[in-house]
Formats: structure tokens, sequence, C-alpha cells
């Protein structure tokens, strides 16, 4: 609503920029199960193409799945990460990575819903060595079925369901790789992971996908079964690319996930929408 109220006025008013939410990608549209959500969203997101003068994305994923082309790919769009950690409240350092054979202990964290793909991590456990376990925080509509899953594959034993949580340092003392096999997701819990030194194996259709193809930290899959068996069992086997991937994670964290680096991208974003402005 605020943001509708603000686009009543952006056109005679200073110059307005705005991070559009989620909901309004072309994925989320969709998705949605209410008919009238689903036609008033694309007419929303018409006004608000008509009336902003900059819009600010987490990820260009998000640009592409929200904007017209003409729009994603002019100075009206900037892709900015989303700020996770204070560097002026914290020093990251990597986790070291045990290489002496210990079970590997896969996380996932997130909303259990159907896009998540959280099903495909457990068919993909069942196919790993039994030392494997999984930890999984998070609740929603899927819990249930998924439990039941677990149940059929014979791998609840080596499932801990934390449910919702509120301490995830916590959650990342209990594992040493994140699974994120989403089916779309504008940008990703798994950045998290990656402040805390936590490799994270991400899809493609992911926003911090992005970040990790560029500065290293993770590995990136399609989201099948297969595929997050065999990045798992790479990991597995490799132990002495552990550390390098818990170290990489970091730099990848620094680079892109810190408060300073979000203010200065938005501090260059904002000059830049001043002066277009001035120039018209």
């Amino acid at each position: 609503m605020v943001t509708l109220l603000t686009s009543l006025s952006a056109s005679s008013g200073p110059a307005t920029a705005l991070t559009p939410h989620e909901s309004l990608t072309n994925f989320d549209i969709a998705q949605s199960p209410n008919a009238v959500t689903k036609f008033l969203k694309p007419n929303l997101k018409a006004r608000f193409l008509k009336k902003f003068d900059l819009f600010v994305m987490s990820s260009g994923l998000e640009a592409r799945d929200s904007l017209p082309m003409e729009i994603a790919s002019s100075p009206r769009t900037t892709i900015i990460s989303h700020p996770v950690y204070d560097d002026t409240l914290r020093t990251l350092s990597a986790r070291p990575q045990s290489a002496d054979g210990s079970p590997l202990r896969l996380g996932y964290l997130g909303r259990l819903h159907p896009k998540k793909n959280l099903r495909l991590l457990i068919e993909a456990l069942a196919r790993l060595k039994d030392g494997v376990t999984l930890t999984v925080a998070g609740t929603g509509p899927e819990e249930q079925s998924l439990k039941s899953l677990a149940e059929r594959l014979g791998v609840n034993d080596r499932i801990t369901w934390l449910g919702f949580i509120q301490d995830k340092e916590a959650f990342f003392e209990q594992i040493n790789l994140l699974v994120m096999p989403s089916e779309y997701e504008c940008f990703g819990m798994a950045a998290e992971a990656l402040v805390d030194g936590i490799p994270a194996i991400v899809s493609r259709e992911t926003g911090i996908a992005e970040i990790v193809e560029q500065h290293g930290g993770g590995k990136i899959i399609e989201p099948t079964t297969d595929h997050i068996v065999d990045a798992i069992t790479a990991y597995m086997e490799n132990p002495q690319d552990r550390n390098a991937l818990s170290e990489a994670a970091i730099q990848c964290a620094e680079q892109a996930l810190s408060f300073k680096k979000h203010g200065e991208a938005t501090v260059e974003a904002y000059q830049n929408l001043m002066d277009r402005t001035e120039k018209h």
C-alpha cells in the first residue's frame, strides 16, 4: 500500500526508486492460486513501470523475471545484493573443514514449500552413505508430506527437523554444507551460510547462484535428485577442497554481502539517478 500511494505522486515529485516485492515476479504471479491477485498484480506492476525512475533488484534473475527486457537492461535498473552482515561489527573467518572422514552434515534453511524442492534433497539423502545427515530448519505447508516421504524412504532417523528457528548461528554450527535446490529464488538463504564460511550447493534459478558463480564458495546445479547426489558426492570425495571452499565462501560474502558493499552500491545508484534526472 505504501508503494502504491508513493506511485500516485511519483511522476510529479522528485526522482523515485523502488525495490519490488518478490511477489511481483512473473514466477510468483504465475504460481498465485488467487484469481483476483493474479489479475491485479500485472496491472499494479504496469503502473510501477510507468511511475518509478529506478528499480533496485537483488539479482539479475529477479530483474529478468520482473521487468521487460528494455527496462531490465537499461539505466533504470540496478542490481544490488541484499546485505547480510555488518562488517563494522563482525570479521569473517573460514570454518575449518574436517578431512578425517567424519560424517557429512547437510543443512536446509527456509520455508517448507514445494518450490523449495526439499523433496529432491530428501530423495538424494536416501541415495547417499548412511553416515550423511540432514538438519532442516523451517516450517511450511509441505512439512507433513516431507516427513512422510522421509519415512517411506527410510531416512527419517537421519533427519533433524528443527521447525522455525531464531538462532541461526546455532543451526550453522550443526552443519558443514548447505543445500538449496529451489525451483526459483530471487536471492536465497544460502547467503547467510556463506557469511559463516559454509559452502553452499544452489540451483541455477536462484539469485545467489550469480554471486557464487562470480566469487565462488559453492556449486551451482540443476534442481534434480541426480545433480544433488553428484554434487554432494564430489564434496565428500574431495576433502582437500573443503577448506578452500570455506575460504571462498568468506571471500564471496566480503565481496558482495556486507553492509558496506550494499551502502556503496546504493549511493552510486542514487547518484546516477540524480544525474539522469538533472539532465532531463
